[in-house]
């Protein structure tokens, strides 16, 4: 145990390539059918920058557009690029409330817990019955 065999590359490459093709071929032939190059669909793997770019495409005016339908909303590119990183902001705010004390974004503890006194004995009639020689007080 403890390093990865070859095999495991194996099981993770056969798992990722279904996920891998279902994000990369619908978004070349989108691409290129909007007159863009279909290598822009790998930057839906690159951090923050692959939510980005489908918003960008879709404000910006395509290059195979004849009939003039679409143009460059500068508003609209804007708007994504300010909205993006408050999104993400907003996910990790709710991500660190939800994980409770114990969760992946709990800060350790900076106090010691309060101790706790001990409960008090129990009565001395209800204990020592036997000695009286009679029933046990219920």
């Amino acid at each position: 145990m403890g390093s990865i065999s070859i095999w495991h590359w194996g099981i993770a490459i056969v798992m990722a390539a279904p996920i891998l093709a279902l994000a990369i071929v619908p978004g070349w032939r989108i691409l290129q059918r909007a007159g863009f190059s279909g290598a822009w669909s790998l930057l839906v793997f690159v951090p923050f920058l692959g939510f980005l770019v489908p918003w960008v495409l879709a404000f910006v005016k395509w290059p195979n557009d004849a009939q003039g339908r679409t143009r460059t909303s500068v508003a609209g590119i804007i708007l994504g690029v300010v909205m993006l990183p408050v999104a993400f902001a907003v996910i990790a705010v709710f991500a660190r409330v939800g994980a409770g004390p114990t969760g992946i974004g709990a800060s350790a503890p900076t106090a010691a817990p309060a101790q706790q006194t001990p409960a008090p004995p129990p009565p001395a009639a209800a204990d020592e019955w036997w000695k009286k020689g009679s029933k046990p007080v219920n």
